[in-house]
């Protein structure tokens, strides 16, 4: 909560700074929010251990409001402070976990023989989660339009957003296979966005901001004990946050 307070201390800083609608404009935003992960296919193969399983429609929790929180840091950048358009990065931090527990159909070769049943997860796979975590780094084209004013005709009170986005995915991976713990970052992707939400001016150029993201991507080769996964993930977000211009 110390990182909040000193950004929302920023944004008052930011909101006492002149406007200028001939020059460029920066946005920082800060945003909490929850997400749910559709189910997907786990891909498992460890080719020492002559195992190659696919574990069909996997859940996946998301626990956004546990620490580590979901959160996300936004900078946008538009040429002057009436464009439409502008560009963005945006780091965005959601989590997955899947429950061991849960029953799953799963196919393929374990120990070299082929295997097609119904399952408790937790048979082989005791842990699969991105708890550090499912971490997006996008980079934005983002379109905006101004709805309502303010009493002093300049600043739009309500704004309305849509953005696209495209980057890496910077997962922290933590699995347990077969009693065989294994936990790293890695670098994966590409990882792609859509997001439409609204910004509402409450205070000078203090905004709260609204927002439904989809991201999607096909994570190919976590790595696990003895080799690696894969799993598409499909996500959806709904965030709410603050922002300042300047």
């Amino acid at each position: 909560m110390r990182l909040f307070r000193k950004i929302l201390l920023f944004l008052m800083f930011l909101s006492s700074l002149p406007i200028s609608y001939t020059r460029a404009e920066w946005k920082i935003q800060l945003f909490l929010g929850k997400s749910f992960t559709l189910k997907s296919d786990l891909r498992l193969k460890q080719p020492s251990r002559q195992n190659d399983l696919t574990f069909h429609d996997v859940k996946y929790s998301d626990a956004s409001f546990k620490t580590p929180l979901y959160y996300g840091l936004r900078v946008s950048y538009f040429p002057t402070g009436s464009s439409h358009l502008g560009l963005e990065a945006e780091f965005i931090h959601a989590k997955i976990y899947s429950d061991a527990q849960q029953v799953v159909h799963v196919s393929g070769i374990r120990q070299g023989k082929p295997m097609d049943s119904v399952i408790s997860l937790g048979d082989i796979v005791q842990g699969f989660s991105m708890s550090h975590g499912l971490n997006f780094l996008f980079f934005n084209l983002v379109g905006r339009v101004g709805t309502l004013k303010n009493k002093n005709d300049r600043l739009d009170k309500i704004g309305l957003y849509g953005r696209v986005g495209i980057g890496p995915l910077i997962p922290h991976t933590e699995s347990v296979i077969g009693g065989e713990e294994k936990a790293q970052y890695e670098l994966h992707g590409p990882a792609y966005q859509l997001a439409v939400g609204s910004e509402i001016n409450i205070w000078e150029k203090i905004d709260l901001l609204l927002e439904y993201k989809y991201t999607f991507t096909n994570a190919k080769g976590i790595k696990i004990p003895y080799g690696h996964a894969e799993t598409e993930l499909k996500t959806s977000h709904l965030v709410f946050g603050v922002g300042g211009k300047f």
